[in-house]
């Protein structure tokens, strides 16, 4: 299994308690990359406003915030590792030849 060994705090609310922290590991045997709120699938049915509010509002000030030193470095060693299937906590998991393009476009990453 590999992990990133530390935790990703965009921002701490009391004192060094972390708002949410990052995990993102991938299963070897079975090439599944699961996540946390790094990435997130919501279904077609989804109520089109929270879908515009979390694509559109959220995600690009969520990614801002990650955005910090040694982000690049962390985001290229998760794309460097062998997975075929991403498994978000939120929403429909995707799979196939271009899951890592799905993920590096929500990331705004260039692969």
């Amino acid at each position: 299994v590999g992990w990133i060994e530390e935790e990703r705090s965009p921002f701490k609310l009391l004192g060094d308690r972390p708002f949410f922290s990052e995990v993102v590991f991938v299963h070897k045997p079975s090439c599944v990359l699961l996540v946390t709120d790094l990435w997130w699938n919501y279904p077609a049915d989804a109520p089109a406003a929270w879908k515009f509010g979390m694509d559109r509002i959220y995600r690009p000030v969520y990614n801002g915030l990650m955005k910090q030193p040694g982000w690049e470095a962390k985001i290229a060693r998760i794309f460097a590792w062998e997975w075929d299937f991403l498994a978000p906590c939120h929403g429909e998991p995707v799979q196939g030849p271009d899951v890592k393009r799905v993920l590096a476009e929500h990331l705004d990453y260039a692969l």
